[in-house]
């Protein structure tokens, strides 16, 4: 995260030593409570089609009759 953080351009926060720091904490104390609190925990730092595929088994079948697949 603080890598994509460092070499965005579109948001200057994150950008100093301190706000790093913050970044860091923060993470910290929020990722262990939102992992108790969640139903699946996908990476997404797997291809996007594998993250689109493990959302999509989660989301289960759809009724409609469009489906959307990221692989050829």
């Amino acid at each position: 995260m603080l890598e994509r953080i460092a070499t965005r351009d579109t948001n200057p926060f994150g950008k100093t030593a301190e706000q790093r720091d913050q970044i860091v904490a923060d993470t910290a104390e929020a990722e262990p409570l939102l992992r108790v609190w969640a139903t699946v925990e996908i990476n997404n730092l797997k291809p996007l089609a594998d993250v689109v595929d493990q959302q999509a088994a989660f989301a289960g079948p759809s009724s409609n009759k469009i489906h959307f697949r990221c692989r050829p």
